[in-house]
């Protein structure tokens, strides 16, 4: 579960908004259903990882390929984490806050 003790992080967060694709890493030996891709939108980002607003579930532990979509640039950026904590949020729809640590 998320604590929001400032004390606990390792590096401080910045506000950015934007759209984000996540895709689950896939494993040879699992016979999962076909990737598919998860839009979200990043809340929030620090040197060790990102929080994402999706309105998908991800399991504890999910590793992600994010690709974060900047406007000005003319391809996304692609980034691997994983996730760390999740928290429910109920936003006009069932969403989810996901708080996503780079793999490096």
């Amino acid at each position: 579960m998320r604590s929001d003790n400032p004390e606990r992080r390792a590096h401080p967060r910045f506000p950015f908004v934007l759209d984000i694709d996540m895709r689950k890493l896939a494993l040879a030996f699992s016979p999962e259903e076909p990737l598919r891709t998860v839009r979200g939108r990043l809340q929030n980002l620090s040197r060790g990882g990102l929080c994402i607003l999706t309105s998908e579930s991800l399991n504890g532990a999910t590793v992600v390929v994010c690709e974060i979509m900047v406007p000005e640039l003319p391809v996304p950026i692609p980034v691997l984490a994983n996730v760390r904590w999740s928290e429910p949020r109920n936003g006009g729809n069932e969403s989810h806050l996901y708080g996503f640590q780079f793999v490096y």
